[in-house]
């Protein structure tokens, strides 16, 4: 009985969240771990592209304004559609389905921005925003939809934790010689 009430306290269907919520639970080690890994690559994704952490000036040639124009309108109009998307789509997905799309999403994210590393024009650069834009959304999502299920521990200590791993591995990523990084910028 208990159970059941904190349940339709917490999702509003009881523990079952037949119609749409889902009662708060601890998770398994292991759940917990890709939820906080998740939520380290978010961070790390948003500093690198929504926040400028990468070459964007060397990898495209282009001046704030063309990346701008290009590249970063491209990626906050495909995030805000992934969004709005999420919003519409009112069916509970089945871990499967969370999979592929994680895995599609990732996808899309490094499609993107591996498109920044070869000379692909305008249309590249755009491409590349649309779809480091649609991966970043969905992947934000998902995670978001794992992060929700976790017990109120976990949940209140993760982030701390997942923003610690995220500044880490940015800044592994910024002590990575400039010619590695950006191997065109190198070439001229």
């Amino acid at each position: 009985m208990r159970e059941s009430m904190q349940g339709a306290a917490v999702g509003g269907c009881g523990t079952s969240g037949a119609c749409g919520g889902a009662a708060r639970r601890k998770g398994s080690a292991r759940e917990t771990v890709a939820v906080c890994a998740g939520l380290s690559l978010c961070l790390l994704s948003g500093t690198l592209t929504v926040w400028g952490g990468m070459p964007l000036a060397e990898l495209t040639g282009l001046d704030i304004a063309g990346i701008v124009r290009h590249w970063t309108v491209a990626l906050q109009l495909a995030l805000s559609l992934t969004l709005f998307a999420a919003v519409l789509v009112k069916a509970p997905l089945g871990m499967r389905v969370q999979r592929w799309l994680a895995v599609a999403a990732g996808g899309a994210f490094v499609a993107g921005c591996a498109l920044l590393y070869v000379p692909a024009g305008a249309f590249g650069i755009i491409l590349s925003g649309v779809l480091v834009g649609l991966g970043q959304g969905a992947f934000l999502l998902l995670w978001q939809r794992r992060f929700a299920l976790l017990g109120a521990d976990a949940v209140s200590k993760l982030p701390f934790l997942a923003l610690a791993l995220s500044s880490g591995a940015y800044l592994l990523l910024a002590g990575l010689p400039k010619s590695l990084v950006c191997p065109a910028a190198m070439a001229s």
